[in-house]
């Protein structure tokens, strides 16, 4: 008797040594027929944890694709009149979007956005939202500018731009 008879578990083991007792001798093709069984199982186990490791990683962690910041300017002028830096959209599916503290969508007071291409300094998107909160979606990679004049107080303002990764 050993010490693990009635012991039963979960796991698929490879259970040769106790099936095949020595000096009782065993078929050796079946031996060896089951441990390359087992083996390639194995294989196939580790090939699909490698292959889909990195999705279910992120998958489980929360970093699937989502909308990620590029840039972000802030202001609290009224009557403001101003061209961002330039900033990088390497994908091809991206928005700006605007933000302010004024409640209601208004005619005198809102945002007059123009986004330019830097390398060719043409036009890319024109936004005259009379909405206080927004977003427009661009479909061009490459490298941009954005002229953000404020028309009369929207209180605390925002815009930004944001690819989707």
């Amino acid at each position: 008797m050993s010490d693990f008879d009635g012991v039963q578990g979960n796991l698929l083991t490879l259970d040769l040594v106790s099936r095949y007792p020595r000096g009782e001798g065993g078929n050796e093709e079946e031996i060896l027929g089951g441990a390359i069984f087992i083996l390639s199982i194995l294989a196939v186990v580790v090939v699909i944890v490698g292959f889909f490791g990195g999705f279910f990683t992120a998958l489980l962690s929360g970093q699937g694709r989502g909308w990620v910041s590029v840039a972000v300017w802030n202001g609290s002028q009224e009557d403001c009149n101003m061209t961002t830096e330039q900033f990088v959209i390497e994908r091809e599916e991206w928005r700006i979007n605007w933000q302010s503290t004024l409640s209601s969508d208004s005619l005198t007071e809102h945002f007059h956005l123009i986004v330019y291409d830097a390398y060719t300094g043409s036009i890319a998107k024109e936004l005259s939202p009379t909405s206080p909160n927004g977003e427009s979606y661009l479909n061009a990679k490459g490298t941009f500018s954005v002229k953000i004049f404020i028309v009369g107080d929207l209180g605390d303002w925002r815009v930004g731009a944001e690819e989707y990764r």
